[in-house]
């Protein structure tokens, strides 16, 4: 290896170099880099087109092969001319384990428990301003977001804990306080408010699907997301913050992207595959795709990046380790060792989180606002609502389902929340007629509800347009405790228990007739008016098939 340096004279201080250089270093097909070392501008193009020649920011010189490299804010350049190192050195990285939430600092290495008690825990992110860890947690049944001081001190939080089914990535934007969530079993992103209070599900591109997402990384100063998918055919996907934009960026030699980082000094990404245990860096687009280490990786889980450092977990040794973005062959670190597999690790530090000078979603929605590219935003809604003319104000949706929950003489129409953490009461209203609501079954013929009283023991109609009740059966009545509704044939049908009858009332003529007459008490009862001519010819054809009588 022959490389030849010079600094421009004029350029030199502590936050940029203007350099030239000679140097090629070729490895399996990939170029490689060593320590301090750059890409020449005589294998491809101008020097700050190549992966290496700056840790962060790259500016080409006026000549052919120099170059300006300099650092974000809160890094210095160092001397040797490229590395950008944090000004505050105290770098921590947060770590699920199955059953606890931990944070080491790379230097001390002495690991402090944040959380433990049972679960299982599998992704996790920071906000470091607000002084947060979120994670996330599959337990069967349990399935949620969590959230928790660094400190550890105070409550633990639940932040979503209704609509997921295996919520594994998550990631934080920092500008917005938005979170993101990876349900791989629902095929879909979430995006919640940092306390959970509103959620939305990401519509992305009609022309593209999500089959298993599995790991989600954010540059929310571009308006980018990134995020690997498990599925039948695995890939590394790329949108805009708000989903708008989706395309594939890798597709190809890839089987297990356990996780990917977004180096937001360099513009690139870097993801682990754990079917062929190693790592990657790509540009945006997917372009300039090289291989950053494949000899003594075994089995990583999850990958971060910080400064000129990457970080991951490996399930296999039971390790966090650490080496450089450029030559992460010749000096792998371990941070800490764990006595079980370590699943999502997370950076904590104010750099890894860069301030946006303006928020262009600051009171810019009613419910939730998503970043987008070119300082741009969208406004979203939670299930039940609609965005209105201005695509700012979240209005209700009457098109979509509601839910009616009765006891006593109260009724409460609730919104078909998919994903959250409360329940959002649209109206609660009292019937001072009744006393003790034993079903409803809505009409949507009329926009009314029918309501059985068991006290009263009868069956009335309310109405939601005039707010006026009517009795429709007030006799013969003992127990009931289930109606259904057929709106085809116009009829209502309901159970009582404790007279053993199931019977049918016509909405259009009042008629009623008894249906059965059971042995037992029928419970419950439930009208498909689609399926009524099939269920009869079918149980016809048994009958004549088998010569009942």
């Amino acid at each position: 290896m022959v490389s030849d340096r010079k600094f421009v004279e004029g350029f030199q201080n502590r936050t940029h170099r203007i350099c030239s250089f000679n140097l090629i270093l070729l490895i399996g097909g990939y170029l490689t880099l060593t320590s301090g070392a750059s890409i020449s501008s005589n294998v491809l193009g101008r020097p700050c087109d190549k992966w290496g020649t700056c840790s962060q920011n790259c500016e080409n010189g006026t000549n052919h092969d120099t170059f300006v490299c300099s650092c974000l804010e809160d890094f210095y350049l160092a001397n040797d001319n490229r590395s950008c190192s944090p000004n505050d050195p105290a770098i921590r990285v947060v770590y699920a384990l199955r059953s606890s939430i931990r944070i080491v600092d790379i230097t001390t290495k002495k690991p402090m428990i944040i959380v433990e008690n049972k679960g299982q825990r599998v992704g996790v992110t920071v906000d470091v301003k607000g002084g947060y860890i979120f994670w996330t947690d599959i337990t069967v049944g349990r399935e949620s977001v969590y959230r928790s001081k660094v400190n550890g001190e105070g409550p633990i939080e639940t932040i979503v804990d209704t609509g997921l089914l295996v919520p594994e990535g998550i990631a934080f934007d920092w500008v917005t306080g938005n979170i993101y969530i990876a349900d791989s079993n629902r095929s879909h992103i979430v995006v919640c408010k940092g306390d959970g209070q509103v959620c939305t599900v990401l519509t992305i591109t009609r022309q593209l699907t999500m089959d298993k997402p599995r790991e989600i990384a954010l540059h929310p100063l571009k308006g980018l997301m990134f995020w690997t998918d498990w599925g039948e055919m695995s890939s590394i996907m790329r949108a805009n913050m708000d989903g708008s934009f989706t395309i594939p960026i890798v597709t190809k030699n890839i089987k297990w992207p356990n996780s990917l980082t977004v180096d937001h000094g360099n513009d690139r990404i870097y993801w682990i595959d754990a079917f062929y245990d190693k790592i990657e860096t790509s540009k945006f687009t997917g372009e300039d795709r090289q291989l950053v280490n494949s000899d003594k990786v075994h089995h990583p889980f999850s990958l971060e990046i910080f400064a000129d450092l990457i970080f991951w977990s490996d399930w296999h040794l039971k390790e966090i380790q650490s080496c450089s973005k450029f030559d992460c062959k010749s000096d792998i670190r371990t941070v800490v060792k764990t006595t079980t597999p370590p699943n999502g690790i997370a950076i904590f530090h104010p750099a890894a989180q860069p301030e946006m000078k303006t928020n262009p979603c600051e009171e810019k929605c009613s419910h939730i606002c998503l970043l987008s590219a070119n300082s741009g935003y969208s406004c979203k809604c939670p299930a039940g609502y609609k965005l209105d003319d201005t695509l700012r104000n979240c209005i209700d949706d009457e098109t979509k389902a509601k839910i009616l929950i009765g006891h006593d003489n109260k009724i409460k129409i609730l919104r078909f929340e998919t994903i959250g953490r409360y329940v959002d009461i649209l109206e609660e209203m009292e019937i001072t007629e009744l006393n003790n609501i034993g079903a409803l079954v809505y009409n949507p013929i009329n926009d009314t509800v029918f309501i059985s009283d068991l006290t009263l023991k009868s069956i009335f109609e309310y109405s939601f347009t005039s707010r006026k009740l009517s009795t429709v059966v007030d006799n013969r009545l003992d127990t009931v405790k289930s109606m259904s509704l057929d709106p085809i044939g116009e009829n209502l049908y309901w159970v009582d228990s404790n007279r053993r009858k199931i019977e049918v009332m016509s909405l259009r003529t009042k008629a009623k007739a008894l249906l059965s007459m059971e042995e037992d008490k029928p419970q419950s009862i439930i009208a498909v008016p689609e399926e009524s001519t099939n269920w009869n010819k079918r149980w016809s054809n048994f009958k004549d098939e088998h010569e009942w009588p």
